[in-house]
């Protein structure tokens, strides 16, 4: 009996052994022996440990010592550092410069009606509500008016510049400090006709970038290389096609804008606010209102004003349709009293961090772990400059590891 008791421990130890070997995968990976060196570079510095090649000819490196899991590449160049794998807020040393374009249309256009179309920030907005966008003090920078006063149907492309405001061309060369200085913004596009049924907005892109610039430049045998690049990390783009999705939330993810009516407007020639229509607004989910989660589509409710949110493109201010009035009758289309009302819209753009930007991408997967062992590896550099390659080396299982990190300083040139 007690030869039993034993025998079935046994088992039991072995059983559990074996089951936290599978769940656990208890073999510890081994730990990293392998190094990485350089061959035949133009030169070598010893100094400042660089080494000197040449632009578009193949650099060989290679590998000497145990088998090892994987191994990763980054040459060092725009878009493929080491240091900025994981970054997705540029730090504040980082050159940064927004770019914010839009591209207008005008539907039902009359030169003799006033109306006004503006581009405004908010640093503070705490949130997709009425009582928040009342809330948030909303910025204008320079000249806002989107169009500039062109009341015509054909599409017009401006760029925004929290310095200068709204300009047909990019801006270049000014001080972005007061901007990049807060954290989060928002984009308000406010649009306001004194008649209701003319000058209606019809907005086709809104795009949201952030231009990095580094430097590779370098200084070799008392010669100083000049070499800045830019890379552009897209924010959003509202209105393009293959944009994220559409649903309205608070934070970095979706790319939508948000429908807010104001109470009150102004009229021109008329001095102090007057009751605003709410008639004719922005196609577009109201405040806080969720829309498409679920359904693979973004039209699957309606606004205030009860049309259809479509989101398909572009957006505008549109005619309401089918409007159920007070007293239970339904208007196909607004009365000419209500066309003649004065109208303002706010849409609202979800939030983003003024310092967002891509992070770096892996220039090589040189080996995996399901691939045979690799001991050399070639990579030419497209561009002078001055770069830090590196190679990340690690053993592994799904639960530990052990890496090396081997960098190496390249200066290349012509």
């Amino acid at each position: 009996m007690k030869s039993l008791k034993t025998i079935l421990t046994a088992v039991a130890a072995l059983l559990l052994h074996t089951a936290c070997s599978e769940k656990f995968n208890i073999d510890r990976p081994s730990p990293v022996n392998l190094s990485v060196s350089l061959e035949d570079p133009m030169r070598y510095d010893e100094e400042t440990d660089t080494y000197i090649v040449r632009k578009e000819q193949p650099v060989s490196f290679v590998f000497d010592g145990d088998r090892v899991d994987n191994i990763l590449f980054y040459s060092g160049e725009l878009g493929y550092e080491y240091r900025y794998r994981h970054r997705e807020i540029a730090d504040e040393e980082a050159v940064i410069t927004p770019v914010i374009s839009i591209s207008t249309t005008l539907v039902n256009p009359d030169a003799n009606v006033g109306t006004d179309f503006r581009l405004l920030t908010s640093y503070n907005l705490a949130g997709y509500t009425e009582e928040a966008v009342r809330a948030a003090d909303w910025k204008a920078a320079g000249d806002t008016d989107i169009r500039g006063g062109d009341k015509t149907t054909g599409e017009i492309t401006e760029y925004w510049s929290p310095v200068s405001g709204v300009s047909a061309a990019p801006p270049a060369g000014e001080d972005y400090s007061g901007y990049l200085n807060h954290e989060y913004v928002n984009y308000a596009i406010v649009a306001r006709s004194d008649e209701a049924e003319y000058n209606r907005l019809r907005v086709s892109s809104f795009a949201v970038s952030n231009e990095e610039t580094r430097d590779y430049g370098y200084t070799l045998d008392g010669v100083v290389v000049d070499a800045l690049r830019t890379r552009t990390s897209k924010i959003f783009d509202a209105l393009s096609f293959y944009g994220d999705n559409f649903a309205v939330v608070n934070d970095e993810t979706a790319v939508c804008f948000a429908l807010y009516v104001p109470e009150e407007t102004i009229v021109s020639g008329v001095s102090g606010p007057v009751p605003n229509s709410g008639i004719y607004a922005w196609n577009l989910a109201e405040m806080g209102l969720k829309y498409g989660e679920g359904s693979g589509y973004p039209w699957v409710k309606t606004n205030c004003l009860g049309q259809t949110i479509r989101c398909t493109y572009p957006m505008e201010v549109f005619e309401p349709v089918d409007m159920q009035m007070p007293d239970g009758t339904v208007l196909e289309t607004p009365s000419d009293a209500m066309k003649k009302q004065p109208a303002e819209s706010w849409a609202i753009s979800r939030r983003h961090h003024v310092r967002q930007v891509d992070q770096d991408e892996v220039s090589a997967y040189i080996k995996i772990k399901s691939m045979s062992m690799v001991w050399n590896f070639s990579y030419s550099f497209a561009e002078k400059g001055k770069y830090k390659a590196t190679f990340v080396v690690n053993n592994q299982n799904r639960n530990e590891g052990y890496e090396n990190v081997y960098e190496f300083n390249i200066i290349v040139v012509d």
